[in-house]
């Protein structure tokens, strides 16, 4: 057998690469200096929008579960999906007590299915899920290549478009219901919200600060401790769950509320006067960050599209 020779310049097609002239190591040495300093150049070329659901009180394990999450992979297939956030009460009715717990499987692994959902579900605390053991939550992190849950507070940063997202989880159990061991996680949210230069922010937690006359109302604590921060640091939208309908609130000096605690269990809904859209049906909002705007679409548990806007993109200071 003749021996096979290893290609190259000389015996393929391919041009003899020309070394760089000035300009080019100019560039070079700009380029290494940026990164040196821990500065990034500008990205010439945008990427695609961030699109995300964001959906509460859904893990009952049942049919209206399975059903919003045909819906949910339905949404990928036609409008795309990069993540989920889970806004609290994933496992119905007492949460889980360990990362071995049957309901990982019933309430999560088999309804969400990485064959038509290979996504990543960052969740945060509800009410229901500190029935039993919240840190299970978290170590189930460090096995499921999906479930995201770090910490009961935890940050992370995509891109969309040119712009850079951070999304930050907040345990608002705690900070309403304060648990022995738990600190309330102000503290930690004021600081990431400093230290971040994100161009949008985005806060998620499990408690509403205002409820259009749903079961719970309004939260005082809430309305008094996180909406003054989100204001102080730029957030310009609020996302959470435990209120079973759907809701999209006018701004209140600059910061918008989202409600989506129907992602398997629903109750009446009474809209008010900073109401935008509300719903009483199942289901949950899908978000499309642009350059300049947030698409949003309210979607019920069959794929009737409910409502379709757009919200002016928050922007960080």
């Amino acid at each position: 057998m003749a021996e096979r020779k290893t290609p190259n310049a000389a015996t393929t097609n391919q041009p003899v690469p020309r070394r760089p002239g000035p300009l080019r190591w100019l560039l070079a040495c700009v380029l290494l200096c940026l990164a040196a300093c821990g500065k990034e150049p500008a990205n010439t070329a945008s990427a695609p929008p961030l699109r995300f659901v964001a959906m509460g009180d859904h893990g009952t394990g049942g049919t209206a579960q399975r059903e919003v999450a045909d819906t949910l992979a339905q949404v990928r297939a036609d409008w795309g999906l990069d993540l989920v956030l889970l806004l609290g009460d994933s496992f119905y009715p007492d949460g889980v007590h360990s990362v071995d717990d049957p309901r990982w499987r019933t309430h999560f692994e088999d309804v969400y299915d990485a064959g038509r959902l290979p996504l990543p579900f960052y969740a945060v605390a509800g009410n229901h899920d500190y029935k039993q053991r919240i840190e299970a939550q978290v170590a189930y992190s460090y096995r499921s290549a999906r479930w995201r849950m770090p910490a009961r507070n935890y940050r992370f940063v995509e891109v969309a478009g040119s712009r850079r997202v951070a999304f930050f989880a907040l345990d608002t159990v705690a900070l309403d219901q304060p648990f022995a061991g738990f600190p309330d996680g102000l503290a930690w949210l004021d600081a990431a919200l400093a230290a971040t230069d994100a161009d949008v922010k985005i806060v998620f937690g499990h408690y509403a600060m205002w409820s259009s006359r749903g079961r719970y109302g309004d939260n005082e604590r809430l309305i008094e401790r996180l909406a003054p921060l989100l204001r102080a640091h730029g957030v310009g939208l609020y996302l959470a769950g435990h209120e079973h309908h759907l809701e999209l609130q006018r701004p209140r000096d600059g910061l918008v509320q989202v409600v989506s605690g129907a992602g398997a269990t629903n109750r009446d809904v009474d809209p008010g006067p900073q109401t935008r859209f509300a719903s009483s049906r199942m289901g949950f909002f899908w978000f499309e960050i642009g350059p300049d705007t947030v698409r949003v679409r309210a979607v019920s548990r069959d794929g009737v599209v409910l409502f379709e806007g757009a919200i002016q993109a928050p922007a960080g200071r």
